[in-house]
């Protein structure tokens, strides 16, 4: 598990922007209707050490991408 407390609030956030596999692993949970708590417990939760206020914020992300994904 890769521990990311010591960063920003955005740092899980920018994690799974600009990784490309973990970008493809957010839109595939999106396109498959997958609610961000699913996603969190099958991606993040496994692999990440994180505060509240991050997980948080990747949850902001994933709804803004669930948006954009759908209103296309």
């Amino acid at each position: 598990m890769k521990d990311v407390t010591m960063y920003s609030d955005e740092e899980l956030s920018l994690i799974f922007l600009n990784d490309e596999f973990s970008y493809i692993d957010m839109r595939r949970s999106i396109m498959r209707h997958n609610s961000f708590i699913r996603f969190a417990d099958d991606h993040v939760k496994e692999s990440y050490i994180f505060t509240p206020e991050q997980l948080e914020d990747l949850e902001e992300t994933y709804n803004n991408e669930w948006t954009e994904y759908w209103e296309e």
